[in-house]
């Protein structure tokens, strides 16, 4: 009698739940976009970039290669789990760096990504703070610029 117990508790305890089969947390290691960043790897690169412009602002046009792969990245991570609550968490910080790196590129790209905080994630704090950072850079929202960028 206990064999069937035995396997019966064996199967419940190898079954996954339906509730975690679709999770809307994006695991520590996946990996996304070209260069299979993973959600803290994105992070740190952002980070990074920031630190570098806060270092020397004449270092500004190397920051766009690496924060062009960081939207990729994160457009791949939205695509697999679009209610990930860290991804504005993210557009937030990738927002913040462009408008503290200097010139009317990094000002244009923290508008488009401004806007795709909005356009996919308006009613979190991290979008208004967001629009509020924009308005506080002094930075206007220029007409005719998508939520998608150019992807």
């Amino acid at each position: 009698m206990i064999k069937p117990v035995v396997f019966i508790l064996a199967l419940l305890a190898a079954a996954t739940p339906a509730w975690a089969q679709h999770s809307n947390v994006a695991p520590a290691d996946e990996y996304f976009g070209r260069l299979k960043m993973s959600v803290l790897g994105i992070a740190n690169v952002i980070k990074d970039m920031r630190l570098r412009v806060e270092a020397d602002a004449n270092r500004t046009p190397s920051i766009f290669g690496s924060l062009a792969n960081v939207e990729d990245a994160i457009h791949d991570w939205e695509a697999k789990y679009p209610r990930d609550t860290w991804i504005p968490r993210n557009l937030l910080a990738l927002e913040t760096c462009y408008l503290e790196a200097p010139g009317e590129r990094a000002h244009q790209l923290a508008v488009r990504t401004e806007m795709w905080l909005r356009h996919d994630y308006g009613r979190t704090a991290y979008a208004m703070q967001g629009h509020r950072a924009l308005d506080e850079a002094g930075v206007s929202q220029q007409a005719g610029v998508s939520p998608e960028g150019d992807r």
